[in-house]
């Protein structure tokens, strides 16, 4: 049996592998709306009640509501972030989060989104919530 001549040598290999190593970059598809090029007014806004699944519990007096189901919680707004953070964008304004969630004080937004444990960057308009 004859050994075949080394295509590529050790150094060479090595070379390769570091190249790899530095250029390797995580893969985060998200937001899914521009990885997957799904429009944002196809997203269906709301929060949906834990209980019956429907979508757009009202906020009164601290906590969501469910109108059909009348199941009340205080956090039924986190998976609503959760699809925010995967679908729509990294960052979310006060005022994208009543729109989104169908609050009309934003007030009572920026209590929500503090206590989701989002982080704050930035004052008055420029404001954004990050993970």
């Amino acid at each position: 049996m004859v050994i075949a001549q080394e295509k590529l040598s050790r150094n060479k290999i090595s070379e390769i592998a570091r190249d790899m190593v530095d250029s390797h970059k995580d893969y985060n598809p998200f937001p899914l709306t521009k990885t997957l090029n799904i429009a944002k007014e196809d997203i269906i806004p709301g929060v949906m009640c834990p209980k019956c699944s429907r979508k757009g519990m009202k906020w009164h007096l601290k906590k969501w509501h469910c109108s059909t189901c009348f199941h009340s919680a205080v956090d039924c707004h986190l998976p609503l972030l959760d699809d925010w953070f995967y679908l729509m964008d990294r960052s979310i304004t006060n005022r994208h989060f009543r729109s989104f969630a169908g609050i009309q004080n934003h007030h009572a937004a920026k209590r929500i989104l503090k206590k989701a444990g989002l982080i704050l960057k930035g004052t008055r308009r420029t404001a954004v919530y990050i993970r």
